[in-house]
């Protein structure tokens, strides 16, 4: 079954349910179709940057063995509003080069989510060229269990990109249990993501379609 039947039918049921929860109400046609549920961002790459608390730290960092590479991943403002897909081009335990195309600005704080490696760090722009740019590691975090509630976006965000990798193995004519196994997705995953989705309208849709979908995969 494809996903956007899925989704209309989550979204019937969503709406018979008369939800509008603590938070800003979702629109309907926020969640119209999968395309625009799972945002299709524009792919952009991480290079290595130095985390420089000043210049001298900087050049050591950037003396770090770089691990040259092009990983999917997301880049999020620091309160998790305005995201965008970015491509990992080359990084080290200090920072990260990217390909994107929206605009970062030198000095920025970002959340760059690596998402085959289930890694979010916490880092700032030390430079910009053209569709390129370098971060600095200011802090990194195991997106698991342990994740401090308050960046519970992470979740959301990394739970989206899996759910845009299973329908593009989908569309491929991957069965949806090998689909779900091949991005690391498992049924275990999803209940625990539960307390996280709690008073997140779109980070609960979100889960209720990754069931769902799974359990067509079963059945």
């Amino acid at each position: 079954m494809r996903l956007n039947s899925i989704l209309s039918e989550l979204w019937a049921e969503w709406g018979s349910v008369g939800r509008t929860g603590p938070h800003v109400p979702v629109s309907r046609c926020k969640f119209a179709s999968v395309t625009s549920l799972l945002v299709h961002r524009d792919t952009t790459a991480y290079s290595t940057s130095v985390p420089s608390a000043s210049e001298s730290s900087s050049i050591e960092r950037r003396r770090l063995p770089r691990k040259v590479a092009l990983m999917r991943a997301v880049v999020a403002s620091v309160n998790g509003d305005n995201v965008f897909d970015c491509m990992i081009r080359d990084m080290n335990t200090g920072g990260a080069q990217i390909d994107y195309s929206k605009t970062l600005s030198v000095g920025e704080e970002v959340y760059l989510l690596d998402i085959g490696n289930r890694g979010a760090h916490l880092a700032k722009v030390v430079w910009t060229n053209s569709d390129r740019a370098g971060l600095s590691f200011l802090k990194s975090y195991a997106v698991g269990l342990g994740l401090p509630l308050p960046l519970k976006f992470l979740w959301r965000l990394l739970l989206e990109a899996k759910l845009k990798e299973i329908d593009r193995a989908i569309r491929q004519g991957i069965p949806v249990g090998l689909a779900f196994s091949t991005v690391g997705l498992a049924e275990e995953d999803l209940h625990r993501l539960t307390p996280y989705a709690a008073g997140d309208e779109k980070f609960e849709l979100l889960l209720l379609l990754a069931k769902r979908l799974q359990m067509t995969g079963t059945s």
